[in-house]
């Protein structure tokens, strides 16, 4: 779904909450939408929302097709499938704004956003020649998620006497996840005349993942003249996530201890920038220039720890 709230912050009542994406198939949608808006004292201003929404979608399709080229002529292939999916999407926002006195403020804008989504889908097809089963197939695929982001940000505005001096801090937070299951069984069936060929998949998939984020922003200007301003800032970034997916396919694998290598993996990332830069900004009432240096330091780390190196 959509993202809760309009631009303008937590409080927007932006028709796209209420939207679902096109999709083939029979749709349903359901959501709830609450705006919230209150002053707290003479100096905080608070504005909030809550955003529900449930989309189901269920498809099913049914697929016949007639070979007629001399090397495939009397063929037959038949093929139905339903797919059906279930998605919550809840999104919690909130934007607290105290206004110390004439020069100072602090600004903070926490979101939470949860979703669960189960998908079901079956798929049956047989071939046919002369009137004789040559090969059928039948897939089963269920998947379960649970999500959660979270993210906030907390900003302190400074104005100095001298009008176009500023200062601002904002720190940076974030946490995320999912897990995700899955079950795939999949039966193909070749038939040559007495002898039949049966190729099964059954694998069960178990997936995890993590995130989390910490950065901060300072920035200064300085005016310069009547219609310039000097502006230097400076941006520190920590990203982490950690990815597990483990895959059991039978009978090849144990039950309780083996998974299959090339479809499990697990492996960890971290993320470290640094920037910082000045920049000159030139305004008028028809003219608007701005020139800025920049420079940026990067590390990324990875680790494997699933395959075994």
């Amino acid at each position: 779904g959509n993202g809760g709230g309009g631009q303008g912050g937590p409080g927007g009542n932006s028709a796209n909450n209420f939207l679902v994406n096109d999709k083939n198939g029979i749709s349903t949608t359901h959501s709830l939408g609450i705006n919230y808006t209150d002053k707290w004292g003479k100096n905080l201003d608070v504005t909030g929302s809550y955003f529900l929404n449930q989309g189901i979608n269920k498809t099913m399709q049914t697929v016949h097709r007639d070979y007629l080229l001399a090397i495939d002529s009397g063929q037959v292939y038949d093929e139905s499938s339903n797919n059906t999916t279930n998605n919550i999407n809840q999104r919690f926002n909130l934007k607290m704004e105290w206004k110390i006195d004439s020069s100072n403020s602090i600004l903070f804008i926490p979101k939470l956003s949860l979703q669960t989504n189960n998908a079901h889908s079956i798929l049956n097809g047989n071939t046919i020649a002369n009137s004789i089963l040559q090969s059928s197939t039948n897939n089963v695929n269920n998947t379960l998620t649970n999500a959660f982001n979270f993210s906030d940000d907390l900003l302190f505005r400074h104005r100095f006497k001298k009008r176009g001096r500023t200062f601002s801090v904002t720190l940076t937070t974030g946490l995320n996840g999912s897990n995700s299951e899955n079950d795939l069984h999949a039966a193909n069936n070749y038939f040559r005349s007495d002898t039949t060929t049966s190729r099964i998949i059954d694998q069960e998939s178990k997936i995890s993942k993590k995130g989390s984020n910490i950065g901060g922003n300072f920035m200064y200007t300085e005016p310069l003249g009547e219609k310039g301003t000097i502006v230097a800032n400076y941006t520190n970034n920590y990203q982490f996530t950690s990815n597990d997916k483990k895959t059991k396919s039978y009978p090849q694998a144990d039950y309780l201890n083996n998974y299959n290598p090339a479809l499990s993996s697990t492996f960890d990332n971290s993320y470290i920038t640094n920037k910082g830069g000045l920049g000159y900004r030139f305004n008028t009432r028809t003219i608007q220039l701005m020139a800025s240096v920049n420079y940026q330091q990067s590390i990324l780390h990875s680790d494997q720890s699933y395959p075994y190196q």
